[in-house]
């Protein structure tokens, strides 16, 4: 079948579905971005026999859909529509999330269903989730798209408020006011909850210390305890603040505008010691704990299992001292005759 990607981006979904589409035979072509003129005349060329849009933010011509078979994935149940469908699913920790394969039409994620698939939503950031169950679900549903495309018995069925199987509704874009931390009333499961929504983009907005700071990578402290909102201690390039029932570690921030800090995501904790007084950053170096510790070695007989489950995947300078280091000493132990290097949860393993 002769197929387009058409996607506002060369995603990782997009990288996906291209290698399923050429592993499976089909003759693919690929636009990205939205230049209409272009794209008319990529169409009227390759005659696609289908136009499958796995990441797009942007509207299709009217032309375009009107005489093509366009299917646009989105990542949300039956009847959940708006662009902000992950976040608002994992910010009202949802138990449970979907994909929805739809076919496009004049009202924005309204056409004709052609497949939906459900998954149960793990306790993990927004890109996390993107990447592997909507990624997952996603090239299921194209590929059996495909091959209800060949049938002339197939039909899709139209978006159904009235039927009670169909849970999603139309969501407005969430914007930083929807996402704010309450520190003095929020639970430690919702500040979690959260900032795992805007994760890896465009991540909370809060106030820490006088300064803006956009907040990623929460993790849960099991043991430290203080004030809500305030600063508890700094470990592995991360920072941890009290909540109303407990802690949480940030990984990850980035200050909105600050003389003597890039507007780029840094170690959480090489932000606090740019922002707070030095005996302060003393006190918070000073607590002992190895919650957010991202390097560990699990050892099974002469084998060395080397996990590092770094924010995004991306190491800093000192992560990558940390773990040469450990490295070092893990192969000075005699018994281990090999290493293996596992990355972490989603990059490398």
């Amino acid at each position: 079948m002769k197929i387009l990607i058409l996607a506002s981006s060369f995603s990782g979904l997009c990288q996906r579905v291209l290698r399923e589409l050429l592993v499976a035979g089909h003759n693919v072509d690929q636009h990205y971005g939205m230049d209409p003129p272009r794209l008319r005349e990529q169409i009227t060329r390759f005659q696609p026999d289908l136009i499958v849009c796995p990441f797009l933010t942007h509207r299709i011509p009217e032309d375009i859909w009107q005489n093509h078979r366009c299917l646009i994935v989105h990542p949300g149940i039956e009847g959940d529509r708006g662009p902000s469908s992950l976040d608002w699913a994992i910010s009202g920790d949802r138990s449970y999330w979907g994909v929805t394969l739809l076919q496009a039409d004049a009202e924005m994620d309204a056409g004709d269903i052609w497949g939906t698939a459900e998954f149960l939503l793990r306790d993990a950031g927004k890109t996390s989730i993107y990447k592997r169950e909507v990624s997952e679900a996603a090239v299921r549903l194209i590929k059996q798209a495909i091959t209800n495309a060949a049938s002339h018995a197939f039909k899709p069925r139209p978006l159904d408020y009235s039927n009670p199987s169909v849970k999603g509704v139309l969501l407005d874009t969430m914007r930083q006011a929807d996402r704010q931390i309450d520190w003095q009333l929020d639970s430690t499961r919702t500040v979690l909850q959260k900032i795992r929504a805007a994760d890896t983009s465009p991540g909370v907005l809060d106030q820490i210390l006088g300064h803006e700071i956009f907040l990623y990578g929460p993790l849960e402290e099991p043991y430290l305890r203080g004030d809500p909102g305030e600063l508890l201690a700094l470990a592995y390039g991360a920072a941890c603040i009290a909540t109303v029932d407990g802690a949480v570690w940030i990984r990850q921030m980035k200050c909105r505008q600050h003389p003597d800090l890039p507007a780029i995501k840094l170690p959480a904790a090489q932000v606090i010691d740019a922002l707070a007084p030095q005996d302060l950053t003393r006190r918070l170096h000073s607590v002992k704990t190895e919650t957010p510790n991202d390097i560990r070695v699990e050892q099974r007989g002469a084998a060395a299992y080397i996990h590092f489950d770094f924010y995004n995947g991306a190491a800093s300078t000192g992560q990558c001292k940390r773990l040469l280091e450990i490295i070092r000493k893990v192969k000075k132990q005699a018994e281990v005759k090999t290493l293996v290097f596992m990355g972490g949860g989603r990059f490398f393993q």
